[in-house]
């Protein structure tokens, strides 16, 4: 998993009008549905608001470990 950028754009269509938001690891649900691709590791969600992309970056503590 990618370490977070907030400038990323985004990887399905390139748009840069994205969101973030901080999930825990272990407590990672969007409605009834896990995150995808992140272990059970602490992470930012990323989506697109123009295409409705989702995707999970490390959190920039995770890198230093």
């Amino acid at each position: 998993m990618e370490t977070y950028n907030h400038s990323r754009k985004c990887p399905k269509c390139g748009g840069s009008d994205t969101g973030d938001s901080y999930h825990k690891g272990g407590e990672c649900r969007y409605g009834r549905v896990k995150c995808a691709g992140t272990n059970e590791q602490d992470h930012i969600k990323r989506h697109c608001r123009r295409c409705h992309y989702e995707w999970a970056e490390a959190t920039l503590d995770s890198a230093q470990s």
